[in-house]
């Protein structure tokens, strides 16, 4: 993982109801110091690195089918099928160090569509994966947190086999008992190579999850895949995992997200798709579904509700064709007549009204995640 240098760091906004916001632009232009942490706050610390000390075996081992890497890249985008990548248009999500934030500006709308039958899903950095097939410089991994109705219960496509990392010591840190970990709440972050913030590591997406070293006023220390450490602003992460959300706090996250682009296969504010934008947004709210939106239909084990019981908060879907069974679309339902969705390539997430977000009339049925009571 190489030290990114080359312009700064910015971000649309900052996701708020999740524990942290910050402005980590700044961080570029002055550089941000460590405050002095407090002796309770030493003591945290403590017990994190204690925590996160591997409890197994150490040290990078090589990639064998059967076995769990993780993501040693910013975001991993899988692919359908191996060496699908377009060549310059592509770059930066396929090398090594992926820069997935630059991605989307190298495409026009035709080359965006081109995504459909290619691109399949997206992980961000330290994400679990277990290796299923090996193919040069391909690997068919399974995503651990995207559930999926196949035979690996989970989604399962190609990615570049530089992107992971069998790292023995951040998969124990992850999953010793009393682990800590810190959650990124802002639309995107930099993680540094040191305590003054003075050089970015890697560009890291909102929901990115990394276990917790130490944890200061201003920055935290966190562990890295590829035997790494590196410092990321305290403002812009939260400690621990999502305590399930009420249906306000997931509504302000899925607001956050209204103006981000559209991206076949994307999971984050550099680009999203429509089940991807219900996935990832519940999901940073302690409610985790399946991958795409028919099985978060249809094996999600959610309830089903009928169109006149509709309540805020419900989830919407579409099928191809009116009366069909394939599923196209997801939304999440507002109240008082409107949605927000990621509605298709060109057009950025967005609040409408059910009238235009069914536009084709083929309404297919709507769950019902299990929402905190306010």
């Amino acid at each position: 993982m190489e030290a990114i240098s080359e312009r700064p760091l910015t971000r649309r906004r900052t996701l708020r109801g999740l524990g942290g916001a910050g402005a980590v632009g700044a961080l570029w232009l002055t550089g941000c110091a460590t405050a002095p942490t407090t002796s309770a706050q030493q003591t945290a610390s403590s017990a994190a690195a204690s925590s996160a000390s591997p409890v197994a075996e150490t040290g990078i081992k090589d990639l064998a089918v059967g076995e769990d890497p993780v993501v040693r890249t910013s975001m991993t985008t899988a692919w359908l099928k191996p060496g699908q990548g377009r060549g310059w248009t592509d770059e930066p999500v396929i090398k090594a160090d992926a820069r997935p934030d630059q991605w989307l500006s190298r495409m026009d709308v035709a080359q965006q569509r081109g995504l459909l039958g290619r691109t399949d899903t997206q992980a961000a950095l330290g994400s679990r994966v277990t290796v299923r097939e090996l193919s040069g410089d391909w690997v068919k991994v399974s995503f651990l947190d995207q559930a999926a109705p196949n035979d690996h219960g989970h989604q399962t496509s190609w990615v570049p086999r530089a992107h992971v990392v069998r790292d023995l010591g951040f998969l124990s840190a992850q999953t010793a008992d009393g682990a800590q970990v810190v959650r990124v709440t802002a639309d995107s972050t930099g993680v540094f190579d040191g305590e003054g913030m003075e050089q970015t590591l890697v560009v890291v997406p909102f929901d990115t999850r990394l276990p917790l070293l130490e944890q200061g006023e201003k920055a935290s220390k966190i562990l890295l895949p590829n035997e790494r450490e590196g410092w990321i602003a305290s403002a812009d992460v939260a400690v621990g995992q999502p305590a399930l959300g009420t249906v306000e706090q997931v509504f302000e996250t899925a607001r956050s997200f209204d103006g981000t682009p559209y991206l076949w296969g994307g999971i984050s504010p550099f680009g999203i798709d429509c089940s991807g934008f219900t996935y990832t947004v519940l999901r940073s709210h302690g409610i985790l579904l399946p991958r795409d939106a028919g099985p978060q239909l249809n094996h999600s084990g959610l309830p089903k509700v009928s169109a006149d019981d509709l309540t805020p908060g419900d989830l919407l879907f579409y099928s191809l064709v009116p009366g069909g069974e394939k599923i196209r679309h997801v939304a999440l339902y507002l109240g008082k007549g409107h949605g927000i969705h990621a509605p298709f390539v060109g057009r950025p997430v967005c609040i409408e009204t059910l009238q235009e977000i069914n536009i084709k009339r083929d309404y297919a049925g709507a769950v019902r995640p299990r929402y905190a009571e306010a």
